[in-house]
């Protein structure tokens, strides 16, 4: 800074570029307090209206390039051309050197100014005598001084703000702040528009401090470009400090001084660096950009958007608010503001609110107390996309009165008419400035978000601006209620807008229902024509109605009206409607006794059914009530027929169709005569034929399609419902030879490209899924009706088998696509097409014995049906006797463990007559089960039971193959698995188990371990004390010598016992030994059935190695008998048996043998050895 009290020269922070300052610019509000233009009434509008020049080129997108023009200012304008403020300033300590005046104290009293004055040089006139100033007076700045070192700071920031404020950086500039002038404005005192010199080399700027002193007016006019601001700061200038800077281009005027002195310290802000210094950006060419466009949409009526809506970017309380915010949103609304005024627009600001809501998710994965404050670093977010509600709400104008409580604002609004085109999605990408959180039981969560937007609409759509929704209803509500016999000025305003107000796109339009109303009412004839030409009411008899149109019949007269009725029925394609139309004034007519207003309409009438146009819904049974007028029958055949087969859609040729065979059948109808009976056959026929060449049989429709169990979608798929609906029509109405034109549109070649038609995969989709249709319908056909065309037929299944089977080259086939490849087969194609065709398909993929079953379930049920189209080399049970063979090489039942499908299997053997099949069942099981090395004892030896029982239910032997040879197998894997060889006796657990007899929380679960068959037992967290007690109990009962203890070292201490490996081996084969014989009680509770089935002296050898006299009961002694059951048994100690099961036999297949496998021979010390197999 430099060392006087004149000039501040800022020192600029290091690493601060001091390359060339661009000048960036904004503008910033400066909101004219002076009275608008009072010429605001309709007449001056037209008039100006009628002198504007249209618009060369006018824009075709008001709101894209109006968000273009505010993007360019937005983008180029970062300052504004002039700024202002009140300050929180510091006393100054005012020194003034002229004629001693010494310190000046503030705020200023007449005194003080007075002395000023004496010392002080008048403002000079400039040249061409033309006064600059009056009665203002200037001391020289070198000539001032402040005593209070605090100014130097404050005038320092003060600076910076402006600089800011101007779009200038600071420090890049190096910034000298200049004392240029003490000023002193007296009453009266005012200054004529000007823009200052530049007082010192690199100035840019005058800042202008306003000292506390007591004044009211002189107000500052400044402008650039045509943008003006007025700055007034005689508010409180007794007591407070105020600034205004604004570049040396600016235009600046200062209004009169109506009372009081006004102090000031004129400052000049020079630029230092050697760069250009920064200067006013050219906007003429935006301003003349936004006036096109302005123009453009003033010019284009009601046809132009009715407003746009700007979200600003920042949230303003109040009018005022905006206008002292001197931010982006207030320099744009005064870039706006001085053109849209000139144009007849208004602005306004309104607030927006969005709100979202959903369920909340919390990520931390915890749910809160209801009463606990949310938190802003919480990590909640919607479980899914929430829902989304806008409003805008409270349109002020710009002075901060109301204009109305909301502001229109849908999707479509909000696509065509803000900026940017996604309000709600702008305002979301922000922060939210409120949020709920109802954290109790996971409940919802709200986010709310707000923001100021500026509201731009020419003065032509006030009205409806004010009212909102409601203007349209308004007018429109207000011409139909008119009971004037003229039209009043608003009334006339309605008139127009209804006229200019958007179209239906269908159904009554109600602004011309109600010009319509008003126009009879002031039996204005020329007026009902305008809104029917303006309105398209010619066009359409449903947009104006029949009531208005007979109300106005009752008030211009048929004279009048029928021409204009005329060109309704002649324009209108509607045939119910013109024939509505013409009933009602014929029974007018007839109340009338008008017999030439009937003739009029007999003649109309035959009209319409020369011009029909395409039938719709219903109109079917319409034409069916002319059909039974005189001469109808010929009309059917000679106008209605031939016009409407064209053009009407397939739909609605059905439809008359059916109409036209219901008419026939009944009793009464109108085709009496064999002549009209024929001619209403040939018209059916031709009206159902023409719909099924036209007919897309492939027509996307809506359905549902489930995701999940959860969760279901909507899509559109082909479907088959219109095809059954024409086949039916065929059959119904005895038109079966059309058949044929069904199946040849539904089995055509597809040349479509682009999408014009059906894809391949839907054309299959609906043939594959008409199949069960079809098939019913050629079975169920009654021998008393005439046969179904064999073309048909042949030409339809020819068509379909193959992509049925394509569908069976899956593993997983359903049940329905099952039936009806079974179906289809059993009609079309015999025993030979499913041999030589069908079989080798379903065959060549792996399949679950559940679609093996339904398929041969499915082959049994049509029998008799395959049985009328054979084959010399197979029949249905051949085919089913080798699917049975191929389902069981493909089965491994051993994978599930499931008893209950194992019996299944078995039993549905018998159920296909295939019941000796069930030994390849039963080989397939052993020699799977015997490569896993759990199965036997978790799967195989637990079935025995099963097996048992199916065999007991089919009268097959235990005794014999199959079921001999499994049980041999089976028992002899278990026994070389679990009891190969056997441990020491098990005395010494049991011995040593005994001993422990404390009854303790714990020592009972030791003495049961030791009885059990697990290798160890583990007592968490018992604690030391007892930890310590059962190793004394375990050491007092020996059980050392069969097991080894510890005590784990946590907290609290845990124990573990682990069984040595003899002792638990030794339990291990007992538990064993007891699986083997509860198995052989499976078997038979005979124990003779059990020596037959294992044969004398094996089940001797096997009883001796169990270490029992018998498994049931003794045996009866027979002559011959090798086993004695006199005594039992030797002990096993001293036996030494070798138990080997020669090979089973049973009659073939031979594939089913179980082959034994080979001996082998297990010793051990001190311990008996078996061979088992």
């Amino acid at each position: 800074m430099a060392s006087d009290n004149k000039t501040i020269e800022p020192d600029n922070s290091p690493g601060v570029s001091s390359g060339d300052s661009k000048l960036t610019f904004q503008f910033e509000t400066g909101i004219n307090d002076e009275s608008d233009d009072p010429s605001d009434s309709e007449e001056s509008d037209s008039d100006e209206e009628e002198t504007e020049p249209r618009v060369k080129n006018p824009s075709t997108n008001i709101r894209g390039d109006l968000e273009k023009i505010i993007s360019s200012a937005t983008e180029i304008f970062k300052g504004s051309f002039y700024f202002r403020k009140h300050c929180d300033a510091p006393n100054p300590a005012l020194r003034l050197v002229p004629g001693n005046i010494g310190t000046v104290g503030l705020p200023l009293a007449e005194g003080a100014a007075n002395q000023i004055i004496a010392h002080s040089t008048q403002v000079s006139f400039a040249a061409g005598e033309q006064p600059v100033a009056k009665d203002t007076w200037e001391m020289d700045g070198g000539l001032v001084n402040f005593d209070n070192p605090a100014w130097h700071s404050f005038i320092l920031d003060l600076a910076t703000q402006v600089c800011k404020g101007l779009g200038i950086d600071f420090h890049a500039s190096k910034l000298k702040i200049q004392l240029y002038k003490l000023l002193l404005y007296g009453t009266g005192s005012h200054s004529l528009p000007r823009q200052y010199t530049e007082n010192a080399e690199g100035m840019f700027a005058t800042m202008i401090v306003n000292l506390p002193s007591a004044f009211t007016g002189g107000a500052v006019h400044i402008s650039h470009a045509g943008l003006p601001a007025v700055i007034d700061s005689s508010m409180n200038s007794l007591i407070t400090t105020s600034v205004v800077a604004w570049y040396t281009g600016v235009t600046h005027e200062m209004k009169p001084i109506t009372s009081g002195y006004r102090l000031a310290l004129s400052y000049n802000l020079i630029h230092t660096m050697k760069v250009p210094r920064p200067s006013l950006p050219a906007i003429h060419g935006l301003l003349a950009q936004l006036r096109h466009i302005l123009l453009s949409w003033k010019q284009s009526g009601y046809s132009g958007p009715r407003k746009i809506v700007y979200l600003f970017q920042n949230t303003h309380r109040s009018a005022a608010a905006l206008r002292d915010s001197q931010g982006p949103d207030a320099r744009l609304v005064s870039f706006l503001e001085a053109v849209a005024k000139e144009l007849g627009f208004e602005l306004g600001m309104a607030t927006c609110q969005l709100t979202l809501s959903g369920e909340a998710y919390d990520s931390r994965g915890s749910r809160r107390c209801a009463y606990d404050e949310y938190d802003e670093d919480d990590d909640v977010e919607f479980a899914e996309d929430p829902e989304r509600d806008m409003t805008i709400t409270d349109l002020i104008d710009l002075k901060g009165f109301s204009i109305s409580d909301e502001v229109l604002m849908d999707d479509k609004d909000e696509k065509g008419q803000a900026i940017p085109a996604n309000i709600s999605r702008a305002l979301e990408s922000g922060s939210c400035d409120e949020q709920e959180y109802d954290s109790y039981c996971g409940g919802g969560l709200k986010r709310h978000y707000f923001r100021s937007v500026l509201v731009i609409w020419p003065s032509l759509r006030d009205e409806e601006i004010a009212y909102g929704s409601g203007y349209l209803d308004h007018a429109l509500g207000s011409l139909r209620a008119a009971t004037s016999t003229k039209p009043h000025r608003e009334e006339r305003r309605f008139i127009e807008d209804a006229l200019a107000s958007r179209h239906p796109d269908a159904g009554p339009d109600e602004g011309l229902q109600s010009v319509c109303a008003a126009a009879c009412q002031w039996c204005d004839l020329k007026l009902w024509h305008r809104a029917m030409d303006t309105r398209g009411g010619y066009d359409n008899l449903e947009k104006l109605g029949l009531d208005y149109i007979m109300d106005a019949v009752a008030e211009f007269g048929y004279n009048d009206m029928l021409p204009s009725i005329a060109k309704m029925l002649q324009k209108d394609t509607n045939n119910a409607r013109r024939f509505k139309l013409l009933e009602q004034i014929e029974l007018d007519a007839m109340a009338k006794g008008d017999s030439s207003v009937r003739d009029w309409v007999s003649k109309e009438r035959g009209a319409v059914l020369g011009s029909l146009g395409p039938l719709a819904v219903g109109e079917g049974k319409l034409l069916i009530e002319y059909v039974k007028a005189p001469g109808g029958i010929a009309a059917l055949q000679h106008k209605i027929v031939p016009r409407v087969e064209f053009n009407s859609n397939p739909r609605e040729l059905l439809s008359l169709a059916l109409a036209l065979h219901a008419e026939q059948v009944k009793e009464g109808g109108c085709f009496k005569s064999s002549a009209d009976k024929e001619i209403g056959s040939r018209m059916r026929t031709r009206l159902l034929s023409r719909a099924i060449k036209r007919e897309n049989f492939f027509e996307l429709v809506e359905s549902s399609m489930e995701a999940s169990s959860s969760i279901s979608y909507r899509r559109r798929t082909p479907s088959t419902k219109l095809t059954e609906q024409y086949l039916e029509a065929c059959l119904n109405t005895g038109n079966e030879a059309l058949i044929v034109d069904v199946v040849k549109q539904l089995t055509a070649v597809l040349y479509t490209t682009g999408g014009a038609g059906p894809t391949t995969g839907e054309r299959d989709s609906v043939l594959i899924a008409l199949v069960p249709y079809f098939s019913k319908m050629v079975e169920e056909r009654s021998d008393s009706l005439p046969s179904l065309p064999s073309a048909a037929i042949d030409l339809f299944y020819k068509t379909t088998i193959p992509l049925l089977l394509a569908q069976m080259q899956k593993a997983g086939l359903k049940g329905d696509e099952v039936t009806s490849m079974v179906r289809a087969a059993a009609i079309a194609g015999g025993v030979k097409s499913l041999e030589h065709t069908i079989l080798p398909k379903f065959k060549a993929a792996v399949r679950g014995p559940d679609t093996y079953k339904l398929f041969i379930r499915r082959l049994r049920a049509r029998e008799a049906q395959f049985a009328l189209k054979p084959s010399p080399t197979s029949s249905i049970p051949a085919i089913v006797t080798d699917l049975l063979t191929t389902m069981t090489s493909q089965l491994d039942l051993t994978v599930a463990k499931s008893a209950a499908a194992t019996i299944d299997m078995l039993e549905f053997c018998y159920e296909t007559k295939n019941g000796p099949r069930y030994a390849d069942v039963l080989s397939k099981l052993v020699k799977d089960g015997s490569r896993r090395v759990d199965c036997v004892e978790s799967f195989l030896l637990p079935l025995i039971p099963d097996l048992v029982g199916f065999a007991s239910r089919h009268g097959i032997s235990a005794t014999a193959p199959p079921l001999v040879s499994y049980f041999h197998t089976v028992i002899a894997l278990w026994m070389k698995g679990s009891l190969d060889s056997r441990p020491p006796a098990k005395s010494v657990l049991l011995a040593c188990a005994e001993k422990i007899e404390c009854k303790c929380e714990f020592c009972p679960a030791v003495l049961k371990f030791l009885s059990s068959t697990a290798p160890s037992l583990e007592l968490f967290g018992i604690g030391a004390p007892k930890a310590k007690h059962l190793e004394s109990a375990l050491k007092s009962a020996g059980v050392g010598a069969v097991a080894t203890w510890s005590i784990a070292m946590t907290t609290p201490r845990g124990f573990k016992v682990t069984k040595k490996h003899e002792p638990h081996q030794a339990s291990k084969w007992e538990s064993s030994k007891q699986k083997s014989i509860s198995a052989l009680k499976s078997i038979s509770t005979d124990e003779n059935v059990l020596v037959s089935v294992f044969g004398g002296n094996k089940y001797s050898n096997l009883m001796r190695y169990l270490d029992v006299p018998w498994i049931n009961a003794a045996l009866r002694a027979e002559p011959g008998s090798v086993i004695s059951t006199a005594e039992p048994l030797a002990s096993a100690s001293a036996i030494s048996a070798t138990h080997a099961y020669p090979p089973a036999t049973r009659p073939a297949p031979e594939d089913t043998e179980i082959n034994p496998s080979k001996r082998r021979k297990v010793d051990h010390a001190n311990a008996e050895t078996i061979d088992l197999i």
